[in-house]
């Protein structure tokens, strides 16, 4: 299949404020650390967090759905998918 358009995600930057030490960020794409909660009985729906982590006091800050485009979300769901090996044939 032939892609004729693909959205450019190097250039994402995200500013913010921890809350913790008031430290002034900006995080890039390679930052942000994905979360996905499976449902159960219990809570039947899943759902997804994206977060930083400040390198001052080691604080989760999220960051907002609306703040990324869904080509960045899925980069990063890729990007945290992968084993750290390749896989149990790569040995």
């Amino acid at each position: 299949m032939k892609i004729i358009k693909q959205i450019d995600t190097s250039g994402w930057r995200f500013h913010t404020v921890c809350d913790k030490c008031e430290t002034e960020l900006e995080a890039d794409s390679s930052d942000v650390v994905y979360n996905h909660y499976a449902g159960d009985q219990r809570e039947p729906y899943s759902y997804e967090t994206y977060h930083i982590v400040c390198p001052v006091c080691t604080g989760h800050i999220t960051v907002p759905k609306d703040k990324m485009s869904k080509a960045l979300q899925l980069q990063i769901q890729k990007k945290m998918s992968k084993p750290p090996y390749g896989g149990p044939f790569d040995r």
